[in-house]
């Protein structure tokens, strides 16, 4: 079976532009020290932010590689959180604002003054920062993972199974015992099922598809999205022809 939904997303900004008009003449205020005036920023460090949040500075790690830049007299601030670990204070802003864990296996993203895991990243590629941009390659998976947009498929970690994307999670749809397994194309946004071998009670998608048990006596049918008997074959066994299955 082959499915041509994305199996990876695109998500965020990177760069945050954290405040404006901290004076030149005024000494850097201290991380926990009282502040009076709501999103002002500085930097603390090279890669350390400071926000002005309830009362008091607060520090923003700028894990990313350009880290925490201060830009001249316009004294504007960026911090680039790209990189970032679970629990890191961040800028919540009017777009949603995502990074990559430190491994580059999670993507993460801003909630509540801190970043929260989002989505694992288990394909090859990982997590990775494209410019201004996450790239989450989330081709495979396990089931029960997060998930989005629904729809969206991708192949289980041991290559046996296809997931779709229902309700926020990943399920697993059908298995892919065939010698093909399951397969992320090299461009990432489709995947292929081999669904000609399985056995008695694998899940399945397609209505009537065949397959063959391993052992090859029996000849499989999908009903009610499950594997089940159809016939015993004989002679030679239940086979693949020309991605056909034949049982004589």
């Amino acid at each position: 079976m082959t499915a041509s939904l994305s199996s990876r997303f695109l998500a965020g900004q990177l760069l945050l532009l954290l405040g404006v008009a901290l004076s030149c003449c005024r000494e850097k205020p201290a991380p926990g020290a009282v502040c009076k005036t709501n999103n002002l920023a500085t930097c603390f460090e090279a890669a350390q932010a400071g926000l002005c949040r309830g009362g008091q500075w607060t520090a923003i790690p700028c894990r990313g590689p350009l880290g925490c830049v201060e830009h001249g007299n316009a004294h504007n601030v960026t911090c680039d959180d790209s990189r970032a670990n679970v629990g890191d204070a961040c800028m919540n802003g009017s777009i949603e604002s995502y990074a990559c864990s430190a491994d580059g296996k999670r993507a993460l993203i801003c909630s509540q003054g801190k970043f929260e895991w989002w989505r694992n990243c288990r394909g090859a590629n990982g997590c990775r920062v494209e410019g201004s941009v996450v790239d989450c390659d989330n081709s495979l998976g396990e089931s029960g993972d997060a998930c989005g947009p629904p729809g969206s498929l991708a192949c289980g970690t041991d290559r046996r199974s296809l997931l779709l994307c229902q309700d926020g999670h990943m399920k697993s749809v059908s298995s892919c015992r065939g010698p093909k397994e399951c397969t992320v194309k090299p461009d990432k946004r489709s995947v292929s099922c081999d669904t000609t071998l399985a056995s008695e009670g694998d899940s399945c998608e397609l209505p009537e598809a065949r397959a063959c048990s391993a052992d090859a006596k029996l000849e499989l049918v999908c009903k009610g999205k499950k594997f089940v008997r159809l016939r015993e074959c004989s002679g030679t066994g239940c086979g693949v022809r020309d991605g056909r299955v034949t049982c004589p």
